[in-house]
């Protein structure tokens, strides 16, 4: 069958459902667009009358205008799609392009859906306190009254206590390098008092009061200056937690011998990003949706993305061609596919295109998590997910489907439906590193289609020209079936593990034999796949 046309098979029934229903709902389900307005599927043929759509045909794959968008995404113009980088606004733009030019709405009034991204960390105004007694046993601090004052940029400190009677009676040089236990200033001087006594050079300074603790926003901005961390505790709470008397007059009292330490918390960097998102609205059901995703994001390059991408032979792009420009692509091209062939599903369908799975699924969680207020979201449920995740490389191995346990009907589904003479591994464990675990958590019946992990993974070398397209065209063929079964309205429930094998797991689809369903096995005369195949099919 040539990779370049490739259609699934339905029966003659089915035909016949799908030419009625588009005869019945095309105007109510018309697709339409800020800028005015299309049906899927094109322009309408030459003497329709308008407002009409042309009958429904089986939706074909075609595998030259599915490499394309491969070999765009991965191209070193985009340098690897980082996602906190403007080169995924570029890839953002090109995806979005493709849903306008198919005449499919967005998700509210941009295909962009934004999302905040907590990308990497930095000290946080709140310190953590332990206190180690001269016996080497140690707890942490954790008073209601404990308010971090100045977190030196992140310095931690662990050192002996030394107690003082005041922050400006101190004899220098006798608390250096040392964490300085002192009463506290009152709180018209305290900032003052604090910076003056950085001159003694402490490790750390714990300051211990009986009035109500000082209001940390006056004192922070000069506090987080000062090259040690500086906390405040009430002396109730120091008494409880540290064994630390206050008298009227005088040092505080520890017990000789003590040490602690002190350290700024992590808080996380929040970046702005962005999912795109683009639906075809259900006919008869559609407040329920079937989301078909994948990631676009990658590493970058040993610039943007830092340690993620390492060079290769001079080469400092991290392409990502399978990784996953595939799934990117295959998911557009699923979407051409019914456009083209005019389908319209009984169930809503959303093209998810998650942000910030490589550092850490972060796109696909925010939008499980807090979908937008807009249609279909506002009264619908997700009733089915199906991602596509490094499908470029088929091989030997064959394609893994991972997930047919997250509910009863998915393998009579994937039997129904053709697997192009592949090799199948199908997985009923949900592997969790990757963006269809996000809505495994929400209970969420999920699917995750996979070619496996290789030498060039995360690596310079996930080039375009090592895509295997026509297993490519295969997989894209059986992931149409399985969307448009869905789509067309069939049952689909979520279903718990059966056992301790099953359920959220980190190993790779088919690498354990208990939690493995079924295996094929491509027939002998069946087109060996071929890694290095390159040009149109």
């Amino acid at each position: 069958m040539p990779a370049s046309a490739v259609a699934f098979t339905r029966s003659p029934s089915r035909r016949l459902g799908a030419l009625l229903l588009a005869t019945s709902f095309a105007l109510a389900c018309k697709v339409t667009l800020g800028t005015g307005g299309t049906t899927p599927g094109g322009d309408q043929p030459e003497g329709s009358p308008q407002g009409t759509v042309p009958p429904a045909t089986d939706p074909k794959i075609q595998g030259p205008r599915m490499f394309a968008d491969v070999e765009y995404l991965a191209s070193d113009a985009l340098k690897g799609r980082f996602t906190i980088s403007e080169d995924l606004g570029v890839a953002a733009d090109h995806i979005a392009a493709q849903y306008e030019t198919m005449g499919i709405s967005p998700v509210g009034g941009s295909y962009r859906v934004p999302f905040v991204a907590p990308v990497g960390s930095r000290p946080g105004n709140e310190l953590t306190m332990w206190v180690e007694g001269p016996d080497g046993n140690s707890q942490q601090v954790a008073g209601k009254e404990l308010v971090g004052l100045g977190n030196a940029a992140g310095t931690p400190a662990y050192a002996a206590v030394a107690s003082v009677r005041a922050l400006d009676r101190t004899k220098p040089g006798s608390v250096r390098g040392k964490v300085v236990l002192a009463p506290s200033p009152n709180a018209a001087g305290l900032a003052d008092a604090v910076k003056a006594f950085a001159s003694q050079e402490p490790a750390g300074l714990v300051l211990v009061g009986r009035d109500a603790p000082p209001n940390p926003e006056t004192t922070r901005e000069a506090m987080n200056a000062l090259p040690f961390p500086v906390v405040w505790i009430a002396a109730d709470e120091a008494k409880e937690w540290m064994g630390v008397e206050l008298p009227k007059r005088g040092a505080p009292v520890v017990k000789p011998g003590s040490k602690v330490s002190l350290a700024a918390k992590s808080e996380p960097v929040p970046n702005d990003s962005f999912n795109v998102l683009a639906t075809i609205p259900g006919s008869t059901k559609p407040e329920e949706i079937v989301m078909l995703g994948a990631h676009y994001d990658h590493i970058g390059t040993t610039t943007t993305g830092g340690v993620m991408c390492r060079a290769l032979d001079g080469d400092e792009v991290c392409n990502g061609a399978d990784d996953n420009a595939s799934g990117t692509a295959m998911v557009l091209e699923v979407a051409r596919a019914f456009t083209d062939a005019n389908y319209r599903p009984a169930r809503t369908l959303v093209f998810a295109h998650f942000a910030g799975e490589e550092l850490g699924l972060l796109g696909s969680k925010a939008l499980a998590d807090e979908p937008p207020a807009a249609a279909p979201f506002t009264n619908g449920k997700i009733v089915a997910m199906v991602n596509l995740d490094m499908v470029g490389r088929l091989g030997d191995d064959g394609l893994a489907i991972g997930g047919v346990g997250s509910s009863d009907e998915w393998m009579p589904i994937l039997e129904a439906v053709d697997n192009g003479d592949m090799t199948v591994v199908y997985e009923r464990a949900i592997n969790g590193r990757s963006d269809h675990a996000s809505y495994y958590r929400k209970k969420v019946p999920v699917l995750f289609f996979f070619t496996g992990l290789h030498d060039d993974y995360h690596q310079a070398g996930d080039h375009s020209d090592k895509i295997n397209r026509e297993g490519m065209t295969s997989i894209a063929t059986m992931v149409a079936g399985v969307v448009q079964t869905l789509g067309d309205g069939q049952a689909i429930a979520f279903a718990p593990p059966r056992t301790d094998d099953e359920g959220m797991v980190m190993r790779m689809p088919g690498s354990k034999d208990s939690s493995v369903e079924k295996r094929t096995e491509a027939p002998p005369t069946a087109l060996s796949p071929k890694v290095e195949a390159k040009g149109d099919q």
